[in-house]
């Protein structure tokens, strides 16, 4: 096990990947105003501006896996934020739809290979509590890092729906600070493992957890599906609370992302229970209220357990695999991951028809209770299991 110490710089160069990865979420509230001013677009155009690149990361991340075996991190990473620094800001300079999705793709590319990067750093250069405290503020920075993207997304598309892409821009001096900072992570020679296979491959338990996670995002997602559909169609409040609520929820998780080290220190194999039933319980607040105080703590709740799953699944992942394939895992994890957050309408959309349930809260009635019997089954599992040993390495 690594015990080099890494410098306070250098631990914020690695965060600093993060803030690069949330530039994804500078353009979703300008998209009202570049649909009045790209006039006669459709909406479906104008909705891939921020569709298509969450589309490509898919194909990124699981090419991602590959190409650190061919290529330094380093550079994968440079080229990386290249792309999504050229495709993100040339829209703001010109061009009709169809370039500014040609753009988009280019930045989708980049932002599949960097999303994928900015996980695998941690596991590659921390170990133990460290990495655990290390996940935590990635996740904290994170959420604050998607809030100022937004904010100035949403302030410079007042002025000119074209300045919005400008908020890019906020990227460049953590590219610079990743740039001169950023270590490059130890290589590890591959080894035989006691049956013969060579290691640097995946293990069963990084699939199995990658498919756990599809069925939780498909759930949990709908948080972020039906918010606003309830809030209209219930007419709860002013739709534009929408925003503030996402705020509280992004509040959350900055809050659990700067004390996750400590709380996985004291839950142990009981921390991704504890995530999980706070997501669950968010959500069942939410099913139940009918004012929006109820709303706000429902969602600062929600965001406490998101803000702590995601360190706590990245974690799980790492270990599930040999430290030479923990890019390779967080690739194919992330690919599943994006795949249940856009199959999450289509599932909750069938079981609600199954169910015959037709109210806005629908999907919240199907996700909430489960959720929370999620948390419960993993709480049981996790006491009665016997320690394992680490799973034996498989081809991919």
């Amino acid at each position: 096990m690594s015990t080099k110490r890494y410098s306070a710089i250098t631990k914020c160069a690695i965060l600093s990947i993060i803030i690069v990865q949330y530039a994804a979420a500078a353009t979703t509230p300008a998209l009202g105003a570049i649909a009045m001013g790209l006039t006669g677009v459709s909406e479906g155009l104008i909705k891939q501006i921020v569709s298509l690149p969450n589309l490509l990361m898919i194909p990124a991340a699981l090419l991602c896996g590959q190409l650190v075996r061919i290529m330094k991190k380093r550079t994968l990473l440079n080229i990386s934020m290249l792309l999504m620094l050229i495709g993100g800001v040339l829209p703001g300079f010109f061009g009709d739809i169809y370039f500014i999705l040609a753009m988009r793709a280019v930045f989708g590319i980049g932002y599949g290979f960097v999303f994928t990067l900015s996980i695998s750093w941690i596991s590659d250069v921390f170990e133990g509590k460290e990495r655990a405290d290390m996940y935590g503020f990635q996740a904290a920075i994170g959420a604050l890092a998607g809030v100022v993207y937004q904010l100035a997304g949403g302030s410079l598309a007042a002025i000119n729906w074209r300045y919005a892409f400008f908020s890019l821009f906020i990227m460049v001096p953590f590219i610079f600070l990743i740039f001169f900072k950023l270590p490059e992570p130890e290589k590890r020679p591959l080894e035989a493992s006691e049956s013969g296979v060579s290691k640097g491959k995946l293990s069963p338990m990084t699939w199995i957890l990658s498919i756990l996670n599809l069925a939780c995002m498909i759930f949990l997602f709908s948080y972020m599906t039906d918010l606003g559909i309830v809030i209209a169609v219930e007419q709860i409040a002013n739709p534009a609370v929408v925003g503030t609520l996402m705020s509280t929820f992004v509040g959350g998780a900055f809050v659990c992302g700067l004390i996750y080290g400590k709380l996985d220190a004291i839950l142990k194999k009981y921390t991704i229970a504890f995530q999980v039933l706070l997501i669950g319980v968010g959500m069942c607040i939410m099913l139940f209220s009918h004012s929006l105080t109820p709303f706000f703590v429902a969602s600062f709740i929600f965001g406490m357990g998101f803000g702590g799953y995601n360190p706590c699944i990245f974690g799980m992942v790492a270990n599930s695999a040999d430290k030479n394939a923990a890019t390779l895992a967080f690739s194919v994890y992330l690919a599943i991951n994006a795949l249940g957050q856009f199959l999450s309408p289509i599932v909750l959309g069938f079981l609600k028809g199954l169910f015959g349930i037709n109210v806005p809260r629908g999907g919240w009635m199907i996700a909430g209770p489960l959720l929370v019997i999620s948390a419960l089954v993993i709480v049981i599992v996790q006491a009665v299991k016997k320690p394992k040993a680490v799973p034996k390495a498989i081809n991919e």
